[in-house]
């Protein structure tokens, strides 16, 4: 048995799945990293040796090998995926973004329900769905963020564009070859009401687009008080140390005077923007003084169309554990979330 060689060669998630249901045991991909994969690889390896050594001919009938054997072909897919091409981050992203429930009802399922009607149509187009990820890939970063991450540091920068973009297509070419499988996302339903009906679809676009101009708006707000706060200052000293205080002093005057003058411009250009898009929802503003809720990206719609342009927005069952399984073997294994 080598999964490898199927086409199309399933991903390292639907290999922990067979597991799952063939066995009752799974990967735990969600707390896997290169290393812990290497040796567990590397333990269920030896076990097969010696169960070809000890069985003979007979290890063909003895489930304890296809257990091993599957799962030494997972960590393989794994390994496979983590290096090829993907970043670290992007690999976290995609394994944290594969494992949200809220994700997989707000974006994950309404994203492959559309793919599949494309793809029905001949109507689909990779690059496109590419971007369609694009969105996924943000939700996940801020929601990553949200929970994991230090309030110091903007999701965006938790995870880069390049990261995100990675993460995109990775789970656009995997959903490619669930398509091409006939693997398709038509009788899955949704239970979330924020769910976007097919009839809503061009307004939903509209909406994103609106949301990505308010998000590219804030990002130039805090490059510029970064640049205040942040750049000037060290500046200054050495302006000091150079050319004295008084020569610093007038530097400082000049630049802050220029960046708060761009900071009241752009906090009044937020505002309206940010307005406007609310205005496209129906929601109302919030009152002067009252703080902003939390943006969060537009979930897709069911049946986004895939030849206009899309905006980019700006910036359980059982399962193996992975570290004690590499050290104890079958004693090692333990219960995961499916």
């Amino acid at each position: 048995m080598n999964l490898n060689e199927l086409a199309p060669r399933p991903n390292s998630k639907k290999l922990a799945e067979v597991a799952s249901k063939t066995f009752g045991y799974s990967v735990d991909l969600k707390i896997l990293d290169l290393p812990k994969a290497q040796q567990i690889k590397e333990t269920f390896a030896n076990k097969l040796k010696k169960l070809d050594e000890t069985l003979g001919a007979k290890v063909v009938s003895d489930k304890r090998y296809y257990e091993a054997k599957l799962v030494v072909e997972t960590v393989d897919q794994f390994i496979r995926e983590y290096n090829d091409g993907m970043s670290d981050e992007a690999h976290e992203l995609v394994l944290f973004g594969e494992n949200d429930g809220d994700l997989y009802n707000q974006r994950t399922v309404p994203i492959q329900k559309n793919l599949t009607k494309k793809w029905d149509k001949g109507v689909y187009d990779h690059d496109l769905a590419v971007k369609l990820w694009k969105y996924w890939a943000d939700d996940a970063a801020m929601r990553y963020a949200k929970m994991h991450g230090s309030p110091n540091i903007k999701w965006s920068n938790m995870f880069s564009v390049a990261d995100r973009m990675q993460a995109a297509e990775y789970m656009a070419d995997n959903w490619e070859e669930e398509l091409e499988a006939g693997n398709k996302m038509e009788s899955v339903e949704t239970v979330e009401e924020s769910v976007i009906v097919e009839g809503e679809m061009e307004a939903a676009e509209a909406v994103m687009a609106a949301k990505s101009i308010v998000d590219r708006i804030q990002g130039m707000l805090e490059d510029l008080g970064e640049i205040m706060n942040e750049d000037v200052p060290p500046l200054a000293d050495t302006i000091t140390d150079q050319m004295g205080a008084d020569m610093a002093a007038q530097f400082s005057t000049a630049v802050n005077g220029a960046v708060q003058a761009a900071l009241d411009a752009v906090t009044q250009a937020r505002a309206g923007a940010d307005a406007a898009a609310r205005m496209l929802t129906g929601e109302s503003a919030p009152m002067m003084g009252e703080p902003a809720p939390e943006e969060m990206p537009m979930e897709p719609t069911t049946d986004m169309d895939m030849e206009q342009p899309i905006e980019e927005p700006a910036e359980e069952g059982d399962e193996i554990a992975t570290a004690d399984a590499a050290q104890g073997g079958d004693e090692a294994l333990g219960r995961a979330r499916r």
